[in-house]
């Protein structure tokens, strides 16, 4: 299978394995093609920098001669990719791989902003692997998810207010059926809020499932988030922000002002305050981050908090009532509540 500059651009900037092929131990896995044609993180005279052309990836030494040639695709698992070509070196006949995920764009860009880099999903462990938490609606309403899915086809979706990973792995699995390459980006400080600290107590007295499940004062809602995203086989997809929505909203806004990342979200799934006043603060940031023709996409209408502050916020801005009817047409039931589309306790606002 040819290498595309496609797949080379997915793998830039982040480790990779190189080795020889066929053998157990790589001899990195830190290796990382850096631009302007820098190789990175490793060290060795026969591999300093690196160049695409005519569909081969080529690896030149100190001496600016090609030591490895890179002239194919050997497999691709799932977003894994290896490519394999000869080693030019010396009279031994052997072959290196270079090994990596073919990452989407925005994850790239944020696990290079954020975390240096690293994979925020090597820090799993599939101890904490939870499947207890009862509200994750948007799993109930597969056919709701498949049609924004359909005529949205976003590449990147942003939640807030991600708990353990349930809606996100919902949203996850319907853009694996429908063939949509999507980025997911989860915005949630992982520590809980005002009902889950109130009702900790209480749960484990009876020895209930818990929400906050503390160990040494702490939430385990990240670990579990974290097992739970990789149990699911969607971590290649996925990249948390452990902030506030305020904090990780702006993050995002500053980070594309500044030229860090190259995309804001199509869609934004906000599941997070549902509080007055704190809902109205966070539909006005989710909205300057949406770019025109999103949606913000929502659970819960009948909590009085979010059926009020989201229809008082849908007052205040021009809605894409077009974009809003061609997801209706597609959601058989669903109505529209002053200006709001809604579902099976699921809501949408367009962007014009």
């Amino acid at each position: 299978m040819k290498i595309t500059s496609q797949i080379v651009e997915r793998l830039m900037q982040q480790p990779l394995e190189f080795s020889i092929e066929g053998s157990q131990r790589p001899h990195t896995r830190n290796l990382v093609l850096s631009p302007p044609g820098l190789i990175t993180g490793y060290k060795h005279p026969n591999e300093t920098s690196w160049r695409y052309h005519n569909g081969c990836l080529d690896f030149y030494g100190m001496d600016g001669k090609i030591t490895t040639r890179f002239d194919c695709i050997s497999s691709i698992v799932e977003n894994r990719v290896t490519l394999s070509g000869p080693h030019l070196v010396g009279e031994i006949d052997l072959r290196h791989t270079l090994a990596g995920d073919l990452l989407e764009p925005i994850i790239r860009d944020l696990r290079n902003e954020i975390y240096s880099g690293g994979d925020p999903f090597k820090a799993a462990n599939l101890k904490y692997v939870d499947k207890g938490y009862p509200h994750s609606n948007l799993a109930k309403v597969p056919q709701f998810v498949d049609a924004i899915m359909t005529i949205m086809r976003p590449s990147f979706w942003l939640e807030i207010g991600s708990m353990l990973g349930g809606s996100l792995i919902a949203a996850a699995t319907s853009a694996r059926r429908l063939s949509v390459n999507v980025a997911f980006v989860a915005i949630d400080p992982f520590c809980g809020d005002v009902n889950m600290w109130a009702w900790e107590k209480g749960l484990n007295a009876r020895g209930a499932w818990s929400f906050l499940r503390l160990e040494d004062g702490v939430p385990t809602i990240h670990k579990r988030f974290l097992a739970n995203v990789v149990e699911s086989g969607f971590h290649r997809n996925v990249i948390p922000i452990p902030a506030t929505s305020i904090v990780g909203m702006r993050l995002l806004l500053r980070l594309k002002s500044e030229g860090r990342i190259g995309s804001l979200p199509e869609v934004i799934y906000l599941d997070s305050a549902h509080e007055f006043d704190e809902t109205f603060i966070e539909l006005k940031t989710a909205w300057r981050l949406l770019p025109s023709g999103g949606i913000i996409v929502g659970d819960d209408w009948s909590w009085e908090a979010i059926e009020t502050e989201v229809t008082n916020f849908a007052k205040t801005v021009s809605q894409n009532e077009a974009l809003l009817r061609r997801i209706a047409t597609s959601l058989p039931g669903c109505v529209f509540q002053n200006g709001v589309l809604c579902y099976r306790g699921q809501w949408i606002i367009a962007k014009e």
